[in-house]
């Protein structure tokens, strides 16, 4: 049965847990790992889910959660530091973005988010549903709205920026 159930999610949302994976972690063999820690705590986890939330909600916070101690592990060790929403606009107003497509973009802008802002939009552009996000990360639905709101305005601004240069 544990087995069944761990095939059951590594077929259906192993890509999924690898975008997540790649959103907290830039360096693509660190990114694995972070993958590799997931699904370990999720076979760890198999014993423990009782299905009180539905599997993707409760995959998906299991990787919420190792996701966030990766983060703060890393920037204990690194000293990396991350920008509010309000902070966001203007780190990104460098020339970084120059010449760059839109995923890699986008995902510069993800890497400046704080853990939590970048979980949030990063399940948004998952497709899920706002209470879902809910579950997920302990934030009101309306904390959601607004966080998702204010990521797409500065990311939007981003390009607007990018093409009028």
């Amino acid at each position: 049965m544990r087995e069944e159930r761990f095939n059951q999610i590594n077929n259906e949302f192993s890509k999924a847990l690898k975008r997540i994976c790649a959103s907290y972690e830039h360096n693509e063999q660190k990114s694995l790992e972070l993958y590799q820690d997931v699904m370990m705590a999720i076979w760890q986890s198999l014993p423990n889910f009782k299905d009180e939330s539905t599997l993707k909600t409760w995959v998906y916070r299991i990787a919420y959660n190792k996701s966030i101690t990766h983060v703060s592990k890393e920037a204990k060790s690194n000293k990396l530091e991350f920008n509010s929403l309000e902070d966001l606009e203007v780190s990104v107003e460098s020339n970084q973005v120059e010449n760059q497509d839109q995923l890699k973009v986008i995902q510069g802008i993800l890497m400046k988010l704080d853990p939590i802002d970048r979980e949030v939009f990063v399940l948004y552009l998952e497709g899920e549903k706002q209470s879902d996000i809910s579950s997920i990360t302990g934030l009101s639905e309306s904390n959601i709205s607004t966080k998702v709101s204010r990521i797409k305005k500065i990311i939007s601004s981003v390009f607007r920026r990018m093409d009028n240069e």
